[in-house]
């Protein structure tokens, strides 16, 4: 019969087959830990569910963008503002261009200065799809005051809002013959005799004197409308 071990000797192989099943331990997890990747849990895949949300949202943002850059380049303006008055002939016509204009394309409307809307009226009055105001040459017994001789205005609007031009007087002149002559006058020697050349009604708003003549001579240039001699 054997003796039993000393207790010291039982002590340590369970001391050493601690650390050898520790000592394992350690190894089994650092190879486990060597086996796992380095750059984490794999990626998730996009449900299309996802997608659909990505693009809608996407193409919202460009609508905005676009809402956007369209709301900068908006614009109303006038043209030619110092327009107040078109004098034309009756046997001629006129074209008279909107003096206002928009980015991007405004409405143009011509209104009478009562506010009254333009209206076609065949041969003698249309406004074009441009926004240009024609008038068509007519004979003097087609004369209306209310077409031909009115004050107009002109009218632009786009999303930027709306202008409005200053009136514009619209006149027609009837194109006639006319003679001018200088009024008789009678003077004591050596007093002062005044002269004045007599220009028709109908076309005197038209007509200025450039200058007086004795016997085709010129005798004072540029004297407009009378001229005083001894």
């Amino acid at each position: 019969e054997e003796p039993p071990p000393p207790p010291s000797a039982g002590l340590r192989s369970r001391e050493s087959g601690a650390r050898s099943a520790g000592g394992w331990e350690r190894a089994e997890r650092g190879r486990g830990a060597a086996a796992r990747p380095a750059t984490g849990p794999p990626p998730r895949r996009i449900g299309p569910l996802y997608g659909m949300w990505l693009v809608t949202f996407l193409l919202l943002l460009d609508s905005l963008h676009k809402a956007r850059t369209e709301d900068v380049g908006t614009s109303l303006y006038f043209v030619n503002d110092s327009l107040q008055q078109v004098t034309f002939s009756s046997s001629v016509g006129v074209v008279v261009p909107c003096p206002a204009a928009g980015s991007p394309s405004a409405a143009l409307r011509w209104y009478l200065a009562t506010g009254d809307d333009i209206y076609d009226v065949p041969h003698i009055r249309h406004v074009h799809a441009n926004g240009t105001l024609q008038l068509y040459p007519f004979s003097p017994s087609a004369f209306n005051s209310f077409i031909h001789d009115n004050d107009y205005f002109c009218t632009a609007e786009n999303a930027a809002g709306k202008i409005r031009s200053p009136n514009i007087r619209v006149k027609a002149v009837f194109r006639e013959p006319y003679t001018v002559r200088v009024e008789d006058q009678r003077s004591m020697r050596g007093n002062v005799a005044v002269f004045k050349c007599l220009i028709p009604s109908s076309v005197q708003e038209y007509v200025s004197v450039v200058s007086w003549e004795k016997d085709t001579v010129s005798i004072i240039p540029g004297l407009v409308d009378k001229l005083e001699t001894p």
